[in-house]
């Protein structure tokens, strides 16, 4: 909570005295996507990713009152930087897929607002799908601790042959097994995602984006290329199927490790033009597009702070806290 105070004291101080407009300069130059996680009607127990439904409330009417808001379904450079805005512009995305969308989603509607949703889609699955079971073992991966990891699953290339070569009932007894040795209860797969059927209810909704977040989450940077372009490629193919949007894509975790120039390329080659990060980086007309970030919302109102976000203080935090 202290480092949240922080971050609010940070935003509010700059906006205050005029510094972001300073350093940003032209607001037609550039605008910020932010993002949202999960979503609670109680105070959050997640306080890095959960913001209570009735501060969503009263961040989107601020935001819908305040600023422009970017509409995914027409992005691209040319349309986000082709007039001369007298506002701040706002993209905004939701990662993971979380069942607490379809529960809030009046709330964006009520304001008109649209979204960009990232969905973990091998996470979303059916458990007795193939690629279901699949993605819940790579994901259990990353959940179970290093020194078991190594003894159960070997190098993360070996693992991902392995485990593709699995039959169903062998991945049911092997993620059985891995499940008995998490280290902590896992924010992603102890949730209740967005099923196959409300996503399908969500595709033709004119304020919703459905777009890829890989398979199963892993960091990216820290698998095999077989397993990276798995993650790719594997998850655009059930994106298609659901009809959703294939020119966007988001980096689970997204921090600057955890992404490379190979894994961008592999973006390119199955033709992915957007991909977002997590880092605090203003996007401008000569940003990369594989490369754009983001600020991460938490469950505070205070408009000193919001307006400070919007207009890009966060790029600043990153570079001070070399993040």
């Amino acid at each position: 909570m202290a480092r949240i105070r922080l971050r609010v004291n940070f935003s509010k101080i700059l906006n205050f005295v005029f510094l972001a407009p300073f350093f940003w300069r032209r607001r037609s130059a550039f605008f910020v996507a932010i993002d949202y996680h999960y979503f609670t009607k109680g105070t959050p127990e997640l306080e890095d990713l959960e913001v209570e439904r009735e501060i969503l409330d009263r961040q989107l009417a601020f935001f819908s009152r305040e600023f422009e808001i970017i509409n995914p379904k027409e992005f691209s450079f040319e349309y986000a930087f082709s007039n001369k805005r007298e506002k701040f512009a706002i993209l905004i995305t939701i990662d993971d897929g979380d069942d607490s969308i379809s529960e809030n989603l009046d709330i964006f509607e009520k304001y008109n607002i649209p979204i960009i949703i990232f969905l973990p889609i091998g996470m979303c699955l059916p458990q007795n799908s193939l690629d279901g079971l699949r993605s819940r073992v790579f994901r259990s991966f990353f959940e179970v601790e290093e020194k078991i990891r190594d003894k159960l699953c070997g190098e993360a290339d070996a693992f991902f042959h392995k485990v593709i070569e699995m039959n169903h009932h062998k991945l049911e007894k092997f993620l059985g097994h891995l499940n008995k040795y998490k280290s902590c209860p896992d924010p992603l797969s102890s949730r209740r995602l967005l099923s196959l059927e409300k996503q399908l209810n969500l595709i033709n909704h004119p304020l919703v984006t459905l777009s890829s977040h890989t398979m199963s989450h892993p960091i990216l940077s820290e698998i095999s290329p077989d397993w990276a372009r798995w993650e790719i490629e594997v998850a655009k193919v059930y994106i298609q199927k659901i009809g959703g949007n294939t020119r966007f894509f988001a980096y689970p975790y997204g921090f600057k490790a955890s992404y490379s120039e190979e894994i961008q390329r592999y973006l390119s080659n199955v033709g992915i033009e957007f991909a977002f990060t997590t880092r605090a980086l203003r996007t401008k007309s000569n940003s990369n597009p594989l490369e754009l970030g983001r600020v991460g919302m938490h469950s505070v109102y205070d408009e000193g702070y919001l307006r400070g976000l919007v207009g890009g203080v966060f790029e600043l935090w990153d570079i001070i806290f070399r993040r």
